[in-house]
Formats: C-alpha cells, structure tokens, sequence
C-alpha cells in the first residue's frame, strides 16, 4: 500500500452477495484499510505486462504473509469450460449480467481501452 493511499478508504468493484441464497452482483464498494500487519494474503490478479516484476521487503514475508496469484480465476480451461458452457447453457451460471460491452472486431482497441478505464467488466467482441 503507497503512502498517498495509507489509511484511507479502498474503493473497488467486486462481485457481491448479501445473503445466502442470493444471486452475486456486481457493485462499487469501500472497504476499511488493512491495519499494520492486519493483511496476511496478498493475492495478484491477472497477468501482468511481459517484464513486470513484483517487489517487496522480506519482512512482510518472515512475518507470515502469504502471496498467491491466479490468471483468468484459476480456471482450468481444458476440463472446466465444457462444463461451465454447458452450465451456461442449461441456466445454472449467470454470466450475461458480467458482460457490461459489447464491441465488434474492429473496435477492439476500444475494447481494450474500456478494460483498463476500470468500468468493464467483461467485453464481448464480436467477431463476425
């Protein structure tokens, strides 16, 4: 966590549910900042700009924190899509309400750019 950001409040989008039983949603929240060595797993997602690299004080490792990351939400493509499409399919997973864009072929740098704008979600492109 930077300076500029150190003790003030995280606003971020997250996919949420309430209750138990609810459907997810997905909606802006806030959440308090960690508190000195209240974080205890730092977990990277998605896939970082070829030469990137990720630094940190081995104190925040010999103290017990954990780094864990994950691509694409751990899915493994090869055995879990089928069955994920085919969950799709027979209405058991909702995904229509996380595609918040739609863009045809050729706009797909503005596609892209509505990624890293932070407001899209998933971006279907078209490729007709």
């Amino acid at each position: 966590m930077s300076t500029a950001t150190a003790g003030k409040p995280i606003e971020c989008k997250a996919a949420v549910c309430w209750g138990a039983g609810e459907d997810l949603k997905i909606e802006r929240v806030q959440v308090a900042p960690p508190r000195a060595h209240e974080v205890r797993v730092s977990t990277v997602i998605g896939v970082a700009a070829a030469g990137q690299e990720i630094s940190t004080r081995p104190f925040q490792l010999v103290t017990g924190r954990t780094w864990r990351g994950t691509a694409f939400g751990g899915v493994k493509g090869r055995t879990e899509i089928p069955g994920l499409v085919e969950d799709y399919l027979n209405g058991k997973v909702k995904i229509d309400e996380y595609v918040t864009h739609h863009r045809k072929l050729d706009e797909i740098n503005a596609g892209f750019h509505d990624m890293h704008g932070g407001d899209c979600i998933r971006c279907v492109v078209d490729m007709a």
